[in-house]
């Protein structure tokens, strides 16, 4: 986005906010040479209580402090100010290259797409059930619905707002950027590890500051959830539409026309078997909807060997999940056309009331719209998962947060943590990187942070060869990475195997 400079006398020396592709932003503050450490200190603590993510951190080479969760530039430079870590700036200069493009934003707003797309044809279908519900003028539909009155001739307006519900979701949240929750859960999961190792993780650090999550309300827990959560939702609603589309299709289908002779009779006979279409887009909405929540997305790994037959099939669902969900909406569509048809054109041509004709032509309107709506959501990702990650800046903030916590180790332990934690992390469900790769970053990060005023343990760079230290540590973590840790784990080595394998006295974390 862009590059803040400030004058002498301010906390900081620059300021870099940066975008991903899913509009995500995040900052790197850079801290003044004279600047204090406590005092940076007691200042991150203070923008942590606003409820954005810290975490001191290694940007282009430099000791950085990172920060997510704010909105927008004005945010963030607003409470800057006001908090006292930054004044006016004295020099803004965009980044060019840090502006998405608009391919790259339309690529990754298809769940929006998709959810405005239906809400248009969820709003003709929710009128069609109405008018169905309060205009059943043809002697036959009478026959087939009863009791206008009955639960199941109720259940078709209960799917169209269920319809609704679901698209809400997606129009709302469904271009909403993961790198927070991504971030978090990759955190917390490390906690966890680094408690059963019997590593205490100290207050104040970036790994505890993860489990302390703010109260958000009961409301805020909706919003947060619906934000992380938007395609499941949708399928959570649509398990309850389709199985109320199964049962209104259902009734009618297996009404009694017992009574009816003749012409009325034949008409009858044949729209209980039209009624048994609706009850297989029932069918396929709600299976559909359930493939959607049960098949967990996960990206293979660098290094992955490709499965060949059954296996490749698999492995290309789990990576695009909401692709098996999108076509079993298309058919289920495909399902609705075809009942719409009937309805319109009558089973073998006979004249149809010219009211019945209107009142179809708004599923009609429904079933064009979510045509669309179904390719844009088979083109989308869930957004979170095993190896989903909006940006590799996301393997660098964990990384980070890590090497602080590794900082306070003893150093004649460090070299086993970070072997340890290398293979702990590699796993799909945390970074899904191979292990040589977090090894040799966790060291450059657990070297350079003896440089990040941002940090306890910070130790000024002396003569003003802070440039000397970064290059030196980045190529020394790079050799390190090729030789003395050759033996770090690949990523198709599983946790378990990893740590067998190096618990010895020498590996133990004590």
């Amino acid at each position: 986005m862009a590059l803040y400079r400030y004058q002498s006398g301010s906390l900081l020396d620059s300021a870099q906010l940066l975008t991903n592709e899913a509009g995500g932003v995040r900052a790197y503050l850079f801290a003044a040479d004279n600047a204090p450490s406590d005092v940076l200190r007691d200042k991150k603590q203070l923008i942590r209580d606003l409820g954005w993510k810290c975490v001191p951190i290694v940007h282009d080479g430099k000791p950085a402090l990172e920060v997510r969760g704010f909105k927008n530039a004005d945010e963030l430079m607003g409470q800057l100010k006001t908090l006292g870590v930054a004044g006016v700036a004295t020099s803004i200069t965009p980044d060019e290259g840090d502006k998405r493009s608009r391919k790259e934003k339309w690529g990754n707003s298809t769940l929006k797409f998709a959810g405005v797309s239906y809400l248009v044809g969820d709003g003709a279908y929710l009128t069609y059930a109405i008018r169905q519900f309060n205009d059943e003028k043809v002697s036959v539909a009478k026959t087939l619905a009863g009791n206008r009155t009955n639960f199941f001739n109720k259940l078709n307006i209960f799917a169209g707002i269920g319809y609704g519900l679901g698209s809400l979701a997606l129009t709302f949240y469904g271009s909403r950027d993961q790198s927070l929750n991504t971030i978090n859960s990759a955190n917390q999961k490390i906690y966890g590890h680094l408690r059963n190792q019997g590593i205490d993780v100290p207050d104040g650090s970036t790994l505890k500051s993860s489990m302390d999550e703010k109260d958000r309300g009961f409301f805020g827990n909706i919003n947060h959830t619906l934000a992380k959560y938007p395609s499941e939702t949708l399928n959570s609603v649509y398990v309850g539409v389709g199985l109320s589309l199964m049962a209104a299709a259902g009734y009618r289908a297996t009404k009694s026309v017992k009574g009816l002779e003749g012409t009325v009779l034949a008409k009858a006979l044949h729209e209980r078997k039209n009624e048994l279409w609706d009850v297989g887009l029932g069918a396929m909405t709600t299976a559909s909807a359930i493939a959607g929540l049960t098949i967990k997305e996960k990206k293979p790994m660098e290094g992955d060997e490709k499965r060949k037959g059954l296996g490749r099939i698999i492995d290309w669902i789990q990576a695009k999940p909401l692709i098996a969900t999108g076509v079993g909406y298309f058919i289920a569509t495909l399902l609705h056309a075809k009942g719409t048809y009937n309805k319109y054109h009558g089973i073998h041509g006979e004249e149809v009331d010219k009211s019945v004709r209107k009142t179809v032509v708004f599923r009609g309107i429904f079933v064009a719209a979510n045509i669309f709506s179904e390719a844009m959501l088979a083109l989308s990702s869930k957004g979170h998962g095993a190896g989903v990650k909006p940006d590799d800046s996301v393997d660098k903030s964990v990384i980070g947060a890590t090497a602080e916590l590794i900082l306070r180790q003893p150093p004649e332990k460090r070299d086993a943590i970070i072997e340890n934690m290398a293979g702990y992390m590699a796993s799909r469900d945390v970074l899904g990187v191979k292990a040589e790769k977090i090894a040799a970053e966790l060291r450059m990060h657990v070297d350079l942070l003896d440089n990040n005023p941002w940090t306890k343990h910070f130790v000024p760079a002396r003569n003003g060869q802070m440039q000397e230290v970064e290059a030196h540590a980045t190529a020394k973590q790079i050799a390190q990475s090729h030789s003395a840790h050759a033996d770090t784990p690949s990523s198709t080595i599983s946790h378990a195997e990893y740590v067998a394998k190096h618990q010895s006295p020498a590996h133990a974390l004590v």
